[in-house]
C-alpha cells in the first residue's frame, strides 16, 4: 500500500506528463495546421511557437526536479538508517557512562586474540577505596572519576596493543595483545601511568590508585571466565598486600583459600568480634521536605570489604542469617537510644535476604526485640526483593509476609523494575511501599525517557501504594520527581548513609 507522500508525488508526475503531452501535441499540430495559421494571423507565429517550446522544457525540468528531490530523499533516508544502525551497534557494544567497550565487545576481542594463537595478557583492576570517594564526595564525583579513568584508557587504546573495557562498578579489564607482560614491562608502566595525575572535581584534587591482577595466556587454557577469575584472585592478593599494587597470577594462589573462603573468614570474624556496624540513609517526604524514615545499611568496621563483595558471600554461605539478626538487634537498640535521648523516631527499613527464608523464627526474633526495647512495630519496615522468590515456594513466602503484617510491620518491594516479574508480584504481595533503584533514575529520568518513571509512579499509586526513589543526587532530579508526585526520596541529594550517633544532628538540621 502506497504511503500518502508517494501518492502525492505520483499524482504530480502524472499531471506533468499530461501537460507535456498536450503541450507537445499542440505545438506540433500548430506548426502543421494551415487553418489555425489563418485563424491566428494576428498573433505572432514565432512567439506562440516559442511559448509551446518553453512549456515543454519547463515540464521536463519539473520532472527532473521531482526525480532529483526523490533521489535526495531516498539518499538521506538510507543515510539516516545507516547512522541509526551505527548508533544502535555502538550502544550495544559500549558502556553508557564511560563510553568504553563493554563486556560483550571485550569477549569478542578476547576470542579473536585467543583463536589467533598469539601470546597475550589480561589485566583486571579496580579503583582502591572507591567507596570512600563516593561517601566523602558524592556519587557524581565517583562517576566523574570513572569517566576520567576511562578517557585515559581510551587514549591508551590508540596504539592498538591495548583493548580496555568496563567490567562493572569500578572494575576494568584490559586485553594486552602484544605478548606476555612482565613486572618490568614498559607497556605495563603505561597502564600504571594512568593513575599518576590527580583528578580535579569541583576544584578538589582526587588522588586515584588501583589494585591490579594480571594473568598471562597459557596455550590450551585461554578461557575468558577462567582468566578473569584468576586475575580476580591476583587482584585480591594486591589489595591484601596494601592496595595500589600489581600482582601476577600464579597457580599457587589457587588453593582452598579462594577469595570466597577469605571473605567468609572475614565475615565469621566480624560476627564473632563485633565487626558489624550499621549506617542509616534518610528517606525524605518529597511534598513536605521532612524526614519520613531511614534505610538501615550494613557495613564492616574499617570498611575492609564493600557490601557488593561480602553480601553475596554471606548469602551463599548462609552467614547472612546471623549477620541480619545482629543488624536487626543493633537497629532496634539504636532506636531505643534515640527515643531515650529525645530524638523523634521514624520508620527504619531493614533489608531481608532470600537466604533468610529458612530462618523460620526471624519474625518472632524481631517481635521479641520490639517488646524488649518497647519500640512500636510501626517504626520497623522490611524490604524484600524479587530474588526472594527464586527457588522458594510461593506459599512459604506469603506466610512469612503475612506474619510480618500481622505484627504491624510493613513491607516494601525493593529494586522494582529491574526484574521481569515485578508487576505480577505487586498484584498479590502485601507491600505498601515500592522502591526503584538508582539505575532507573540514571537511565530514565532525563527529558527524553522520563515517561517510564511517570508510568511507574502512576502504576504504584493506582495500587494504593507509596513510591520511594533511591539514588537521587541532583536538585533537578528532586524537582522532577516532585513534579511526578513521587512520595519519598533517598539519596546523596539529602544525605549519604550516616552513623546512628549523627542522626540527631541530621534531624536538627532538617528542622531548621
Amino acid at each position: 500500500m502506497f504511503k500518502k507522500k508517494h501518492i502525492i508525488v505520483t499524482s504530480i508526475i502524472i499531471l506533468f506528463l499530461i501537460t507535456l503531452i498536450i503541450s507537445t501535441g499542440f505545438f506540433i499540430s500548430f506548426l502543421g495546421d494551415s487553418n489555425i495559421v489563418s485563424y491566428l494571423q494576428s498573433i505572432n507565429r514565432l512567439r506562440f511557437a516559442m511559448y509551446g517550446l518553453v512549456h515543454i522544457i519547463v515540464s521536463l525540468l519539473g520532472l527532473f526536479v521531482i526525480f532529483a528531490v526523490m533521489a535526495v530523499h531516498e539518499f538521506k533516508k538510507t543515510r539516516e538508517l545507516e547512522v541509526s544502525h551505527a548508533k544502535l551497534e555502538y550502544l550495544v557494544e559500549h558502556d553508557y557512562l564511560t563510553k568504553l567497550p563493554n563486556r560483550f565487545k571485550f569477549r569478542t576481542m578476547f576470542e579473536k586474540i585467543s583463536e589467533s594463537g598469539k601470546e597475550f595478557a589480561l589485566i583486571l583492576f579496580d579503583i582502591d577505596d572507591f567507596k570512600n570517594i563516593n561517601d566523602n564526595n558524592s556519587h557524581t564525583c565517583g562517576d566523574e572519576v570513572l569517566r576520567v579513568i576511562s578517557t585515559r584508557l581510551l587514549f591508551l587504546m590508540v596504539n592498538g596493543i591495548f583493548f580496555a573495557s568496563r567490567f562493572g562498578g569500578d572494575e576494568f579489564l584490559i586485553l594486552y595483545t602484544n605478548g606476555h607482560l612482565g613486572e618490568d614491562s614498559e607497556d605495563l608502566a603505561k597502564i600504571k601511568k594512568i593513575f599518576d595525575t590527580p583528578i580535579i572535581f569541583e576544584n578538589k584534587k582526587i588522588n586515584v590508585q588501583a589494585s591490579m591482577g594480571i594473568v598471562n595466556s597459557v596455550p590450551g587454557e585461554n578461557i575468558l571466565d577462567k582468566m578473569i577469575s584468576n586475575a580476580d584472585i591476583a587482584m585480591y592478593e594486591a589489595k591484601k598486600s596494601g592496595k595500589n599494587k600489581i600482582v601476577f597470577f600464579t597457580k599457587e594462589m589457587k588453593n582452598p583459600l579462594t577469595r570466597t573462603n577469605i571473605v567468609k573468614m572475614i565475615l565469621e570474624d566480624a560476627i564473632k568480634n563485633d565487626g558489624i556496624r550499621v549506617v542509616y540513609q534518610p528517606q525524605i517526604d518529597v511534598e513536605t521536605g521532612k524526614i519520613h524514615g531511614y534505610e538501615a545499611l550494613m557495613r564492616l568496621k574499617d570498611d575492609i570489604l564493600f557490601p557488593a563483595e561480602f553480601i553475596p558471600v554471606a548469602e551463599e554461605t548462609g552467614l547472612i542469617v546471623k549477620i541480619d539478626r545482629i543488624l536487626t538487634e543493633k537497629v532496634i537498640q539504636q532506636m531505643a537510644q534515640w527515643r531515650d535521648h529525645g530524638i523523634p523516631l521514624y520508620k527504619v527499613s531493614i533489608n531481608y535476604s532470600y537466604a533468610q527464608i529458612e530462618d523460620e523464627t526471624y519474625v518472632d526474633f524481631v517481635d521479641g526485640l520490639l517488646k524488649q526495647y518497647k519500640i512500636d512495630p510501626e517504626y520497623i519496615g522490611i524490604e524484600v526483593t524479587e530474588s526472594l522468590f527464586a527457588g522458594v515456594n510461593k506459599d512459604k513466602a506469603m506466610k512469612l509476609f503475612n506474619s510480618f503484617v500481622e505484627r504491624g510491620i510493613t513491607l516494601a518491594l525493593d529494586d522494582f523494575g529491574t526484574g521481569y516479574s515485578s508487576l505480577s508480584y505487586l498484584t498479590y504481595l502485601p507491600v505498601c511501599v515500592v522502591k526503584i533503584d538508582k539505575t532507573l533514575v540514571d537511565n530514565y529520568l532525563d527529558s527524553e525517557r522520563d515517561g517510564f518513571i511517570k508510568n511507574i509512579v502512576r502504576l504504584v499509586h493506582s495500587l494504593k501504594m507509596k513510591l520511594t526513589v533511591e539514588g537521587v543526587e541532583q536538585e533537578w532530579q528532586q524537582e522532577k520527581l516532585k513534579g511526578f508526585k513521587c512520595d519519598y526520596i533517598q539519596g546523596y541529594y539529602y544525605s549519604k548513609p550516616i552513623p546512628g550517633e549523627k542522626v540527631e544532628g541530621f534531624v536538627k538540621e532538617m528542622q531548621l
